[in-house]
C-alpha cells in the first residue's frame, strides 16, 4: 500500500493532470492468446457521443437513413453513431434501403458518409432469419448463439466480414444478450463468446474499438470482476425512463429514482439517478463505460409523453459528462417510434432538439 501511495504521489508531480486521470481510470493491460492489442487510449478516441440508427435492422434495413439524415447529426455536433445491423440482410444482400443497392454496400456507404466527421459503431443487433427475433426481441434467439457453437462460429464470422468489408471504426459483439430471462453464467459468456469474438476481430483490425454488453446485459458487475484489459474494449449499457417501470431493472434504486421524477421531486431524482449510477458502474472504470442505448420509454408522435422526461434526460447527460463516462448514443434516430426527427427525416424534433442542445462542445 504504501509503494501504490509514493507511486500516485509521484506521478501527481510529474504528470498532467489529464494524464493522472487517464491512468487512474485504465487497467492494467494484458493480452489474449497471441494476438497483439493497439494502443490507443480512451482519450485519442475521443467521447462517443451521437444516436442509435435503427431501421438499419428493422423490416426496411435503411429506408430512412441516408446522407441527409447523417449531414444533421454533423451540423448538431454528433462525434459518433451507433448503426444496428441484420444478419439476415447483410446474407441476402437485402437491396430495401435508400439507394437500393445490396445491404453490405448500402452499410458500407454509411461509413464513409460518416468519416471522419463522426465516427461509426456496427452494432451486430439482429438476424430475423429466426421468428425469435420478431416475436420475442431475439432473447432465446441470442442464447442459442452464445451456447451453441457452429452459430456463435457463424455469428462471430458475420462479425468478421462486417469488419472487413465497411471498415468501420468500432463493432458491437450483439445488442442486448441475456434480456428476458434468457441467459446463461456471465463466465461461459465471457470465456466462450465475448473473448473469442475479440480476438476474431483483432486479428482484422489491431485498433478498432470492440463495444460489450453484460450477461445479462443490465448488469456490469462481471466485468468489475472480470475486466477486459484492453484500452479499446468499453462496456456497453442502456437505460431508458420508463413511468410504468416495465424494463429490465427491477431493482428500488431504480424505482426510486423514477417515481421521483414521475412526481416532479427533481431534485431528490437527480441524486437517486446518480447513486443509481454509481451502483451500477461501481468497480468499473468510468472511461470503459458506454451508455450505448438511451432514451424515454413513451412517446406520443414527436413529443415523449414521460412526465419530466426533460429533467431526466438531462441528468443523464450530465452524469455521461462529469463522470468521464466513455459517451452515450440517444435511441433512436430514425425509427418509426421513439424518432428524434419528424416525419419528413430532415428536421429535429422536440425529443430530438432537446439532444441536440446538451451535445457537448
Amino acid at each position: 500500500m504504501k509503494r501504490i501511495v509514493l507511486l500516485v504521489t509521484l506521478l501527481l508531480l510529474i504528470l498532467p493532470l489529464n494524464v493522472v486521470q487517464s491512468l487512474g481510470n485504465r487497467n492494467t493491460i494484458s493480452s489474449y492468446g497471441t494476438i497483439s492489442y493497439g494502443t490507443t487510449t480512451n482519450t485519442e478516441h475521443g467521447f462517443w457521443w451521437g444516436t442509435v440508427v435503427s431501421d438499419t435492422a428493422w423490416e426496411h434495413w435503411g429506408s430512412y437513413f441516408s446522407e441527409i439524415q447523417i449531414d444533421i447529426l454533423k451540423q448538431s455536433g454528433a462525434t459518433a453513431v451507433r448503426i444496428m445491423l441484420d444478419k439476415s440482410a447483410w446474407d441476402s444482400k437485402d437491396t430495401n434501403n435508400v439507394l437500393s443497392i445490396p445491404y453490405p454496400d448500402y452499410i458500407k456507404k454509411v461509413v464513409e458518409w460518416c468519416n471522419p466527421e463522426i465516427r461509426v459503431l456496427l452494432d451486430l443487433t439482429r438476424d430475423t432469419s429466426n421468428p425469435s427475433w420478431t416475436s420475442d426481441a431475439g432473447f432465446p434467439a441470442k442464447l442459442e448463439i452464445i451456447t451453441t457453437s457452429s452459430l456463435r462460429n457463424k455469428w462471430i464470422n458475420w462479425g468478421k466480414e462486417v469488419i472487413s468489408y465497411c471498415n468501420p471504426d468500432a463493432i458491437g459483439l450483439m445488442n442486448e444478450p441475456g434480456g428476458g430471462g434468457q441467459k446463461t453464467t456471465f463466465d461461459y459468456y465471457y470465456d466462450n463468446f465475448v473473448i473469442p469474438s475479440i480476438n476474431a476481430y483483432r486479428a482484422i483490425d489491431p485498433n478498432i474499438s470492440i463495444f460489450v454488453m453484460s450477461m445479462p446485459f443490465i448488469d456490469l458487475s462481471g466485468f468489475a470482476q472480470r475486466p477486459i484489459n484492453d484500452p479499446n474494449v468499453f462496456y456497453e449499457w442502456h437505460l431508458y425512463y420508463d413511468s410504468d417501470v416495465q424494463l429490465e431493472d427491477t431493482s428500488t434504486r431504480y424505482y426510486n429514482t423514477v417515481y421521483a421524477y414521475v412526481d416532479g421531486n427533481l431534485a431528490e431524482a437527480k441524486d437517486y439517478l446518480y447513486q443509481y449510477f454509481d451502483w451500477k458502474f461501481s468497480g468499473i472504470p468510468s472511461n470503459k463505460i458506454n451508455i450505448g442505448e438511451c432514451g424515454v420509454a413513451s412517446m406520443s408522435g414527436d413529443v415523449p409523453t414521460d412526465p419530466n422526461w426533460d429533467a431526466f434526460m438531462k441528468d443523464l447527460y450530465s452524469y455521461t459528462k462529469e463522470h468521464g463516462l466513455n459517451g452515450m448514443f440517444q435511441y433512436g434516430f430514425t425509427k418509426r417510434y421513439y424518432r428524434m426527427l419528424y416525419t419528413t427525416y430532415q428536421t429535429l424534433n422536440p425529443y430530438g432538439d432537446f439532444w441536440a442542445q446538451n451535445v457537448p462542445v
